[in-house]
């Protein structure tokens, strides 16, 4: 039994090395910083923004999703908006995590794709989160 853990604490370790070397190989390419960078700015950003907007929303039903055909069709409490910022979080986690993991093989191109497509998704958000914005106090 000791063994196996012991194994198992000297696999986790290995692997912490691993990844902390392939995330330094990540940041010898500075498009992909400079992506995840602002990508993560953004979402930072948007958890402000998300933060302010449930504030002034408070414990009133807010309207969370609006569309121009149908009209609004997705009323609820205020704290549903942080589940906008959490899915940028992931997507974000997600894609540095993938893009860490082939730094090492020098495939630059899909990291830079990864690292454009964490900031178009912080993107979208913040600006449906300013959309909502916009529906509930107009």
């Amino acid at each position: 039994m000791k063994l196996a853990f012991s194994k198992g604490l000297n696999y986790i370790y290995l692997g912490a090395g691993f990844f902390r070397s392939a995330v330094a190989d990540l940041f010898f390419l500075r498009p992909a910083l400079i992506g995840f960078a602002s990508a993560l700015l953004l979402n930072i950003v948007t958890w402000l923004f998300t933060i302010a907007l449930t504030r002034s929303i408070g414990s009133d039903i807010a309207i969370l999703h609006y569309n121009v055909i149908f009209g609004i069709d997705k009323v609820g409490e205020g704290v549903s908006l942080y589940a906008l910022p959490l899915a940028a979080l992931e997507i974000f986690v997600i894609n540095f995590v993938v893009a860490a993991l082939i730094a090492g093989k020098k495939n630059a191109l899909l990291i830079y794709i990864l690292a454009a497509g964490s900031f178009l998704a912080s993107a979208i958000i913040l600006s449906a989160l300013y959309f909502i914005y916009l529906v509930n106090f107009s």
